[in-house]
């Protein structure tokens, strides 16, 4: 199992760390692969790590970079062999965001496509008026570009991408907003891919209250093609809710919330269905 920490660390302050999980009889290893420093090779993770097709582990960091506006990062093991369960990794900032028109603060999950492209979202940054992008990251003849998908404005469109996107068969990407839409609750959204760039279309404007999600959270398909996913708040008492988008012939989807997540006593998570 491989993740991130936001904070922790030996680094001053801690500004988290790329871990791993390893399976020994009955217990469990721990072994910090990369403690972030904060500076030029970034700081405070706000998402997971994902193989790429090289085998490398890719990610971002939420700060730190050139600028101060996080990175995108690849590790990768010691080219010799490590004799204990401890060697750190070696550490390849890819992008250093710069808090402009390509965006500030990458938070969420990165994905590959079939041609070997990353994409992701930022929380804040871009030309829309800092409300975060959606963006593809490709290599070209050993140099990585960014290349921005959609700039959130908070209106219509949504705003504050923070848990990334995910592809569906067809190559589209999908994913949630914090903030913007209808109700400024967040919406789920689709971005195509066209002749003359990426097209977003709204699947669903939350509207919070009793019956809806608000700010949304992360999403994934199952193997009919059906959404589904979390937000943070609305539903009982704003303790969240998860949702299904379930695809209609026409090529749509219908929206509908099925579990509401409710406190139980002593404070464990609980649902109830709808």
């Amino acid at each position: 199992i491989y993740g991130t920490t936001y904070y922790g660390g030996t680094q001053y302050l801690g500004y988290g760390v790329v871990f791993k999980l390893t399976h020994r009889g009955s217990n469990w290893l721990q072994s910090t692969l990369y403690d972030f420093s904060g500076g030029h090779d970034g700081g405070n993770p706000y998402g997971g790590v994902t193989f790429g097709p090289d085998g490398s582990l890719y990610g971002t960091t939420s700060g730190g970079g050139l600028y101060g506006e996080g990175v995108i990062f690849k590790l990768r093991p010691s080219a010799t062999e490590c004799p204990t369960a401890q060697c750190r990794w070696t550490e390849t900032v890819l992008y250093n965001f710069t808090g402009a028109a390509d965006g500030a603060g990458p938070q969420g999950n990165i994905i590959f496509d079939q041609a070997g492209n990353l994409y992701g979202t930022t929380l804040a940054g871009g030309a829309g008026g800092g409300w975060g992008t959606a963006y593809e990251l490709s290599l070209s003849h050993g140099q990585w570009s960014l290349s921005v998908l959609h700039t959130f404005t908070d209106g219509s469109d949504g705003g504050e991408p923070a848990n990334g996107v995910i592809f569906d068969q067809a190559g589209n990407l999908y994913g949630t907003t914090v903030s913007g839409g209808s109700s400024n609750k967040g919406v789920v959204y689709e971005l195509t891919p066209g002749n003359s760039g990426w097209t977003q279309t709204i699947l669903h404007n939350f509207a919070g209250g009793a019956s809806d999600g608000a700010v949304g959270a992360g999403m994934a398909f199952d193997s009919h093609g059906n959404l589904f996913g979390f937000t943070e708040e609305g539903g009982y008492q704003d303790w969240g809710v998860t949702f299904e988008l379930q695809r209609t012939g026409g090529g749509g989807y219908n929206y509908s919330v099925i579990y509401l997540f409710m406190p139980q006593p002593g404070g464990a998570p609980g649902y109830i269905s709808v």
